[in-house]
């Protein structure tokens, strides 16, 4: 009899300490890579995750280009953003961006640009601060 209460208690021991074993993997999963969203960087690379937002772009009348937004944190590192992000796109008459939201978007110039035309991504970060980046577009 208190061998089979010993051998209970020997595998109610080893139950426990496989539990906490378990919780304690799941505590060290990693955090994110990154820090809080600060800034938008501007891409015509779908790979591009590193080095300077694109400036500008030319585009002929008729003519499109993808841009990709990536977020960038307080030490400039690029990030995905989250899908909870929302980006939100505005232009000039020139060009005309489709959709209007989101971290993927076609920019197509509708006319001829006399000097320079702009497109601008706009969003809010968690602490409520607008941000944005803008991308020049010539002829």
């Amino acid at each position: 009899m208190k061998a089979g209460i010993g051998m209970v208690c020997a595998a109610m021991l080893l139950a426990g300490c496989a539990s906490v074993c378990q919780l304690s993997n799941v505590a060290k999963l990693p955090s994110s890579s990154h820090g809080k969203l600060t800034g938008l960087a501007l891409s015509t690379d779908q790979n591009q995750m590193t080095g300077v937002s694109r400036g500008s772009i030319k585009l002929a009348v008729g003519a499109s280009a993808v841009l990709h937004v990536r977020g960038t944190d307080e030490k400039t590192k690029w990030f995905e953003l989250p899908s909870s992000v929302v980006v939100n796109w505005k232009c000039d008459k020139e060009v005309e961006v489709t959709p209007k939201s989101g971290s993927l978007v076609t920019v197509k110039a509708v006319s001829p640009i006399a000097a320079a035309a702009y497109v601008t991504a706009t969003t809010v970060n968690e602490a409520g601060q607008k941000i944005e980046s803008v991308i020049q577009i010539n002829n």
